[in-house]
C-alpha cells in the first residue's frame, strides 16, 4: 500500500487501511486536494504507571525465588587461576608452558 492516497481513495479502501496500520509500524498520509490533510498509523499501547509498577512487582517476586549468584570474578577457583596466569606472566611463560 502507498503511503500517501487521496481521500477518494482512502474511502475506498477504509477497512483495508484500518487493517494495514494495525498489523504494520508505517504510516498512510490522506490527501484532499492535494494537501496532506490526515496520517493514520497504528495505535501503540499505553503502559500507564501503575501497570508499570505491577510489572515489576511481579519481576522482582518471581526472581526473589532464584538464589543470588556469586559473579564470575568473585569466585575462589577465578582468583586461583587469575593468580596462577599472573604469576606465570611476571615470570615470562606463556599460557600452557
Amino acid at each position: 500500500m502507498n503511503s500517501v492516497i487521496s481521500v477518494t481513495e482512502a474511502r475506498k479502501r477504509f477497512f483495508e487501511i484500518i487493517d494495514w496500520a494495525k498489523n504494520t509500524e508505517g504510516e498512510i498520509v490522506i490527501e484532499k486536494n492535494g494537501q496532506p490533510a490526515v496520517v493514520i498509523s497504528g495505535a501503540k499501547p499505553v503502559v500507564t504507571q501503575k501497570d508499570k509498577k505491577k510489572i515489576l512487582a511481579n519481576f522482582r517476586k518471581v526472581m526473589s525465588k532464584f538464589p543470588q549468584e556469586t559473579p564470575l570474578f568473585q569466585t575462589k577457583e577465578w582468583r586461583n587461576k587469575e593468580s596462577k596466569y599472573l604469576k606465570n606472566l611476571s615470570e615470562g611463560k606463556l599460557r600452557g608452558e
